[in-house]
């Protein structure tokens, strides 16, 4: 547990700015730290930081293994192995709540790299195994490839090399449920951008994640027209020796797509350098407090940039900025920059930056700075681009931008197609207006923020007791601990959420378990039920309600009664031994009968450990929704369409321990026997993620 997040003292940004200042800078962080998505990122992280492999995707480097017949092997890049990335799911442009899917705004990027073979500057033995590499005299970054030497020499085409990969790619999914989609997604395996080839998989009932392949061959050193980059002086003290160090022993490929200026029958021989490993160390190395600016400001480029596409669709067609150009600016800011922490000081700095590149038509490429990753871009767009970041620099601006960003992250669930998340959303939503129109955050927005992450740290650790892995807590405690400061500062009242009590719990276990999970459990009710929170928050308390049936109880239910199932077929299977059909099930199901009693063993286990949280966890959340209608003095009839929502939630947690609501000890018997009649008449209502 440990190594799951840092020990994170007082927020000191703060020092270095008034009071104004400080409440300013805890709007900016609340709107930014929603915007992370932070469970929902963890969640769907393909390759995490502990580079584990799910099994779908281990199965399926499996079988290109044997169509190919190389020794394949996945090296996962980009921005979610780098961390850099927050995951949004949003239907595509046109859609409804009833199209079939959403897509993830983040892609996964993969290399197919055989290890037996490579790229070199010069052979250095007599097998067929390596290719000779010639860097381009006229476009630095881009080499040929040739195998075998002398007169004999023959170039290797990157376009036959990467129809070949499309081919084996062609053949197989990942685990897409859904196929023959038409035009609202590629056929599997059927896109090509760039040296990518680009598949888009059904990962779960609903959702849609684009997967970009890209073959690559590894090159057997740190390429000589990057050697400079090592020793090159620096102003900072990033990166630092042992970074380099470990940049220099990364893996370097080459790629094959050619450069955009080349004739036709040149750019189906050229190559492009790839230092994706290098780029992996160095955004490893980053604090928190410089990836979380990065992730704002990677938004706030894609939103700006569709706004200008939008005013000018003449623009799609020419090379266009992206989030690697951004990166980009940014490594070499932070070379020159130490001083980081205020997130929206630092967003803006990362952002004029950039600004400052388009304006002066040039972005040296972070290893060969000869190499202008602006060259082919369009003046048009840059001079749009330049204007729309520098309005966003300005302290208005940036709320403004974020509030697109916001409603662009999460249209899906502000347009109600998601009516689980929609209501806090809205909530938040109009909150972050009144914050544009005032130019300070209210009470309740900075309130309802650190409700929000707290509610989120409690999932992520309930994900990783029952999935037995780490969670990434360190930035859900960041976010509190900033938005509270600003908040207590303010106000001149005391912390809500004691941070150093949130630091020690995590502290005292060695894991993620059912035991913190009860402790934590503890600590968020306590926190639920304090006056100010309650004063601050106001009626808007309902979508907290809310959300704890809907989310945490029935998350816990479906565990608990997943685990049941299991037992229960079990006990089906041993006391129908003459039942073939029963046998047959288990067997396709679990491989062996004896497999399946070692599932079930394993369940009752589980059970033991998991029906006490859930049956506190129900307890406490139907004492909280107990207090707030005593609070609200509610009346016969729903008191919201939260409460509602809220109701349907207990009405699944209710099917499960059926006896709850007997409990005397639990509200008032008013307040039992209205909850009993409301459930029973409850309208009907199927939110689409319930």
């Amino acid at each position: 547990m440990e190594n799951s997040h840092e020990s994170l003292g007082e927020s000191q940004i703060y020092s270095r700015l008034g009071e104004d200042e400080n409440r300013h800078e805890s709007g900016i962080a609340a709107i930014c730290t929603i915007l992370m998505n932070y469970v929902e990122t963890s969640r769907h992280i393909v390759y995490n930081t502990r580079n584990d492999k799910s099994k779908s995707y281990q199965k399926f480097e499996d079988r290109l293994r044997d169509i190919s017949k190389c020794n394949l092997t996945f090296y996962y890049t980009g921005s979610q192995v780098q961390n850099l990335t927050a995951i949004h799911w949003r239907y595509p442009s046109g859609s409804t709540s009833h199209s079939m899917g959403r897509q993830c705004d983040s892609d996964v990027d993969i290399l197919i790299v055989d290890p037996a073979i490579c790229a070199t500057k010069v052979k250095v033995n007599r097998h067929g195994n390596q290719y000779i590499y010639e860097h381009s005299s006229i476009h630095p970054g881009y080499v040929r490839l040739y195998r075998g030497q002398g007169k004999g020499k023959k170039v290797i085409s990157c376009r036959g090399f990467r129809k070949f990969w499309k081919n084996i790619l062609d053949q197989e999914e990942i685990h897409t449920r859904f196929t023959g989609r038409g035009g609202k997604f590629p056929n599997r395996g059927e896109s090509l951008s760039g040296p990518a080839i680009t598949k888009v998989e059904n990962v779960s009932m609903r959702n849609f994640i684009h997967h970009d392949f890209v073959p690559a061959i590894k090159a057997s050193a740190w390429p000589s027209i990057a050697r400079d980059w090592v020793s090159r002086p620096r102003p900072g003290d990033w990166p630092s020796v042992e970074v380099l160090q470990q940049c220099i022993a990364s893996d370097c490929h080459v790629v094959p797509v050619g450069h955009r200026e080349s004739p036709r029958h040149v750019k189906n021989k050229e190559w492009r350098l790839s230092f994706s490993g290098a780029e992996i160390v160095l955004a490893n190395s980053l604090s928190l407090e410089q990836r979380q600016a990065v992730i704002v400001s990677k938004l706030i480029l894609k939103v700006v940039l569709l706004d200008v596409l939008q005013r000018k669709p003449r623009l799609k067609c020419h090379k266009s900025v992206s989030s690697y150009e951004l990166k980009t600016s940014f490594y070499w800011l932070r070379e020159k920059r130490s001083d980081w922490g205020a997130l929206s000081e630092d967003v803006r700095s990362i952002l004029s930056a950039l600004a400052r590149s388009l304006h002066d038509r040039c972005l040296p490429d972070y290893f060969i700075p000869e190499k202008n990753l602006l060259k082919n871009a369009t003046s048009d767009l840059l001079t749009e681009l330049c204007s729309e970041l520098q309005v966003v620099g300005t302290k208005r601006g940036l709320v403004h931008c974020l509030m697109k960003c916001f409603a662009y992250c999460y249209e899906t669930e502000l347009r109600d197609f998601d009516s689980l998340d929609g209501n806090s959303l809205r909530f938040l939503y109009s909150e972050i207006e009144k914050f544009h129109n005032s130019e300070s955050p209210s009470d309740k927005m900075l309130m309802f923020s650190a409700i929000h992450h707290l509610l989120g740290l409690f999932s992520a650790v309930f994900d990783g007791a029952i999935g037995n892995k780490e969670m990434n807590i360190k930035p859900m405690l960041w976010a509190i601990t900033s938005i509270q400061d600003g908040l207590t500062r303010t106000r001149k009242c005391d912390k809500i959420i004691n941070i150093a009590q949130l630091r020690d719990l995590f502290q005292e276990y060695e894991s993620f378990t059912f035991d913190l999970l009860s402790d934590l459990r503890d600590l968020l009710f306590g926190v639920l039920s304090t006056d100010i929170l309650l004063d601050i928050l106001g009626d808007s308390v309902w979508s907290v309600v809310a959300r704890l049936f809907t989310t945490h109880c029935h998350a816990a239910g479906l565990y608990y009664m997943g685990k049941q199932e299991i037992i229960e077929f079990a006990l089906l299977v041993e006391v129908n031994p003459d039942n073939s059909a029963l046998k047959e099930a288990a067997i396709d199901s679990y491989g062996s009968l004896e497999n399946l009693q070692t599932e079930a063993a394993h369940a009752h286990e589980d059970v033991a450990i998991a029906y006490p949280f859930y049956e506190g966890l129900c307890q406490d959340s139907l004492l909280f929704y107990f207090e707030i209608c005593e609070r609200f003095a509610v009346g016969e009839d729903f008191q919201c369409e939260e409460e509602k929502l809220a109701l349907h939630g207990m009405a699944s947690l209710i099917r499960h321990i059926p006896e709850v609501l007997e409990d005397e000890f639990l509200g008032t018997p008013r307040l039992r026997q209205r909850t009993e009649i409301l459930l029973q008449n409850l309208e009907e209502f199927r939110p689409v993620d319930f």
